[in-house]
C-alpha cells in the first residue's frame, strides 16, 4: 500500500480513478490493473484535503515496478486528468527450510569438572564447549536477514531456563544468507548449564517474515563423571566392609568380646591374687595378639584362660569364631574369599571390573544424561551398583572354587 493526499481546487466532486498496469523494471513480469484499486472515498469539494490508499496485490516475483494512476473528474476529458507515478519495491518472503540433521539443537553434554580431556575420555563427545549449526535451505526468492533471536527452553527437573548467551546465540543477530543457505553458529557451554534434560524452542525473527522460524530444542546436560565413580567406589568399600565384618573383621571382634568376657569373669570370680595376676597377664597378651592380627596367638591364650577357670568351676560362654585363613597380597585385595586358588581370584577380578563398567556405562552414560539433576538419588544408583558388583564378583568367585561362604 501507499498513501496519497489529495487537494481539491474548486468543487471537484466525484472523480474517477484509471490504473494502468504495473511493469518491472529490467524484467518481464506485469502486475495487470485488476489488482491495483484506490482505498477511501473519491470525491473532493471545494480546498478539501482528502488521504487515500493505493493497494497492489497480486505480485509474485520480487522487484522494482512502474505504472500511473489517473484522476479524472467527471466531465472533463482526459486531457486533464491528473497523473501520479506509481512505483512499488516488492522484497521476496524467503521460505527457510531446516536440513536434517542441523534442524534442531540437540546433544548429550557433560561438565568438564576438573579436566575437559578426562572427562571427554570417560563421556566420549560430551565434555566442553559444544559447537552445533542449523542449517536452512533458502526458496527461489529473496534473501534472509535474521533480525533476532530467542530461547524459550527450560529444564524438566531444575526448572531452570536457557539464554541465548548460555547457547552461544549473542552474535546471531544479523546472520545473513549465503549461497542460498542459511547457517546459524551455536556455541553451547555445559559449564554454564544445571545438569537436566532441556527441551523448547528457538525463535528466529526473519527480515520480510511476518511470523518467526522455529528450531526445536531438545539435549541434556550431566554433572561431570568423578562424584559418579566415587559412589561407586564407595559402594565397593561398603561391600568390603560388610564382608570384612562377616570374615576375619568378625572374627577379630568375637576374640576381643571373648578376651573382654573372660576378663569380667576372673575380676568377679578368682579371689586369688596371683592366680588373678597370672589369667590377666594372659588376657592382655591374648589382646596383644589380637591387635597384631596374630589370633591363632591370642586363641591359644585365651583358649588356657578358659579351660583354667573351667577347671576352677567358673561358669563361661564363649563365642562361636569363624575360620580363619591366612591371605597373601593377592587374596587380600581379591574380591573372593581368601584362600582359594589362582583362576578364582581371576575370575572374581574379571566379575568385578565387568560389573563396574557395565554400572558406569548403564547409569551414568546412557540413562544419566542429566546426571545428578535428581540429586543424591542418581548416586546412591551408583553406591548401590558398586555394592553388588563386589557381592555378585565375591559370590562367583566362590562357587567357581566349589565353595559356598556364608
Amino acid at each position: 500500500m501507499g498513501a496519497l493526499r489529495l487537494h481539491g481546487i474548486g468543487d471537484v466532486g466525484a472523480f474517477r480513478v484509471l490504473f494502468s498496469d504495473l511493469k518491472q523494471e529490467g524484467g518481464d513480469e506485469v502486475v495487470a490493473r485488476a489488482h491495483i484499486s484506490l482505498i477511501g472515498e473519491a470525491s473532493l469539494g471545494d480546498d478539501e484535503y482528502r488521504d487515500v490508499l493505493v493497494n497492489v496485490e497480486g505480485i509474485t516475483v520480487p522487484g522494482v515496478y512502474a505504472g500511473r494512476v489517473e484522476l479524472l473528474p467527471h466531465g472533463r476529458p482526459r486531457t486533464e486528468a491528473t497523473r501520479v507515478e506509481i512505483r512499488v519495491t516488492a522484497n521476496g518472503r524467503p521460505t527457510l527450510t531446516a536440513v536434517a540433521p542441523n534442524d534442531r539443537v540437540r546433544g548429550s553434554l557433560a561438565h568438564c569438572g576438573y579436566s575437559c580431556r578426562v572427562t571427554g575420555w570417560l563421556v566420549p563427545g560430551s565434555a566442553g564447549k559444544e559447537n552445533q549449526t542449523v542449517r536452512f535451505t533458502l526458496g527461489p526468492h529473496g534473501d534472509a536477514h535474521v533480525t533476532a533471536v530467542q530461547v524459550f527452553g527450560i529444564g524438566d527437573r531444575g526448572g531452570h531456563e536457557l539464554t541465548e548467551s548460555e547457547l552461544g546465540l549473542g552474535s546471531a543477530s544479523g546472520t545473513r544468507s549465503n549461497n542460498g543457505a542459511l547457517v546459524l553458529q551455536l556455541a553451547i557451554e555445559p559449564k554454564r548449564i544445571p545438569a537436566d534434560h532441556y527441551t523448547g524452542t528457538l525463535h528466529l525473527t526473519v527480515e520480510n517474515l511476518d511470523d518467526p522460524v522455529t528450531i526445536p530444542i531438545d539435549f541434556s546436560v550431566r554433572n561431570e563423571p568423578y562424584w559418579a565413580l566415587i559412589a561407586i567406589l564407595a559402594g565397593i568399600l561398603l561391600g568390603r566392609l560388610a564382608n570384612y565384618l562377616q570374615g576375619r573383621g568378625r572374627e577379630t571382634l568375637n576374640a576381643y568380646r571373648r578376651a573382654r568376657m573372660l576378663e569380667r569373669r576372673v575380676e568377679r570370680e578368682v579371689q586369688d591374687a596371683t592366680t588373678k595376676t597370672a589369667f590377666l597377664s594372659k588376657i592382655t597378651a591374648a589382646r596383644e595378639a589380637i591387635g597384631d592380627d596374630d589370633l591363632e596367638r591370642a586363641k591359644t591364650s585365651l583358649d588356657e584362660v578358659e579351660e583354667a577357670l573351667k577347671q576352677a568351676g567358673v561358669s563361661v560362654t564363649q563365642p562361636g569364631l569363624p575360620r580363619t585363613g591366612a591371605p597373601g597380597l593377592i587374596e587380600r585385595i581379591s574380591p573372593v574369599e581368601a584362600g582359594l586358588g589362582f583362576g578364582t581370584h581371576v575370575l572374581g577380578f574379571l566379575v568385578y571390573v565387568g560389573l563396574l563398567i557395565v554400572g558406569f556405562e548403564t547409569l551414568y552414560v546412557n540413562q544419566g544424561t542429566a546426571f545428578g539433576s535428581n540429586g543424591i538419588f542418581d548416586y546412591v544408583g551408583l553406591v548401590l551398583w558398586g555394592l553388588t558388583a563386589d557381592v555378585a564378583s565375591r559370590g562367583l568367585g566362590n562357587l567357581a572354587s566349589g565353595t559356598v561362604t556364608p
